[in-house]
């Protein structure tokens, strides 16, 4: 079974957001998929970096990571396309690691330093939406990948 990662900054405090989450990740079945809670440092992006990248470093230990930040500029796919990027990155043997940064966002340095970005939409989310709306679409992927008939 391949890993998946899910880098979050913040704690999800939304029972309700929670459940919904919970319920996509026992479907995570391909995958053996962990989402990692950092502490959020509010607007010190600097500080939320610096955790990521030491979780980034942790990962790295026991698979080559890919770090993909979730960003409002970030590239644009549709379900198929995303599906068939992440069985890409798989067959490669490479973890990927999908980064949700704080409220701060990311600077432009660590951007630069991390080029691989995708973008869930040209609107803008609450962060727990954001959360919740990437677990589903890792979901929906892994059903596109298993031509289970949630995506149609």
């Amino acid at each position: 079974m391949k890993n998946l990662h899910l880098i979050v900054v913040g704690k999800l405090k939304d029972s309700q957001i929670e459940a919904l989450e919970q319920d996509f990740k026992k479907r995570l079945t391909l995958f053996d998929f962990k989402i990692h809670e950092l502490k959020s440092n509010g607007d010190d992006f600097q500080k939320d970096e610096d955790e990521i990248t030491s979780k980034l470093t942790e990962l790295e230990k026991t698979s080559s990571i890919t770090a993909i930040l979730m960003t409002e500029n970030g590239k644009k796919l549709d379900s198929k396309d995303f599906a068939a990027w992440i069985e890409r990155l798989l067959e490669a043997s490479s973890t990927p690691a999908f980064i949700i940064g704080g409220a701060a966002g990311f600077s432009k340095a660590f951007k630069r330093e991390h080029q691989c970005s995708f973008s869930l939409s040209d609107l803008t989310f609450p962060h727990k939406l954001a959360r919740l709306l990437m677990v589903e679409q890792l979901y929906r992927a892994q059903s596109i990948i298993q031509k289970h008939p949630y995506h149609k």
